[in-house]
């Protein structure tokens, strides 16, 4: 890691409970996300965490404006605190997805590191107890499908989302040898038919080759916007 991020990651504050990879991922984002050649005006992280992604991006100058979203009270607290004591400007909201931000609202961008695994195998020897955590547990992608039936409302025209993703071309991802979760066809089959019925089209995958290799899994970066015929 670098200095710099050294520092900011410093300054963020978290428990472990709230740490769902987005410390690792933060600086793949902005490595993505820089090549946009676009100073975002209202950037909105949804299932912020302790924010390690918006506000890294924001740090590094890419949004004007950073919106921060989770249904987690701890995480929203967690963020307010770093907030406050980095004198730092963002707007939080505590709410499951965008059901407590205001309809007038939208984003030009949106980032996401969602729950990746749609069925935690509970036998795995070393991360079944992570099957009902809401960090890495996406059941029956509840959350997806949610996410990208709200979301093309909430974006500007040429709004665009980016969200991270796992082994998403596999229907199972395995772990130390065994099987950590299983899908019932690979997922970006069924990411693909949540991105059309929303209106929206996938404008851009990206292969993050270093996270990959620092996670054991592929790890891809999704780029989604609105469709225009």
């Amino acid at each position: 890691m670098s200095k710099e991020f050294d520092k900011f990651c410093n300054q963020v504050f978290y428990t472990e409970n709230l740490d769902g990879a987005g410390r690792w991922l933060a600086r793949f984002f902005e490595q993505v996300i820089r090549k946009e050649n676009t100073i975002y005006d209202n950037l909105l992280e949804v299932g912020c965490g302790p924010s390690w992604i918006g506000l890294w991006l924001q740090k590094k100058g890419l949004c004007h404006n950073l919106h921060l979203t989770d249904i987690n009270p701890q995480a929203i607290e967690a963020v307010s605190k770093t907030l406050k004591n980095n004198n730092i400007k963002a707007t939080t909201y505590l709410s499951d997805l965008f059901n407590n931000i205001p309809e007038d609202i939208k984003f030009d961008c949106i980032v996401s590191n969602p729950p990746n695994y749609f069925d935690i195998q509970d036998s795995h020897s070393v991360y079944g107890y992570l099957s009902n955590d809401i960090r890495p547990s996406d059941r029956d992608w509840k959350f997806h499908k949610e996410f990208y039936k709200q979301v093309a409302r909430r974006l500007t025209e040429d709004g665009v989302i980016f969200i991270s993703e796992i082994n998403m071309y596999s229907d199972t991802v395995v772990f130390l040898n065994e099987i950590y979760d299983k899908r019932k066809r690979p997922a970006i089959d069924d990411f693909e038919d949540m991105i059309k019925s929303s209106g929206l089209i996938i404008k851009d995958v990206v292969y993050l080759t270093k996270s990959t290799n620092e996670f054991k899994v592929p790890v891809h970066l999704i780029k989604v916007g609105k469709c225009y015929e």
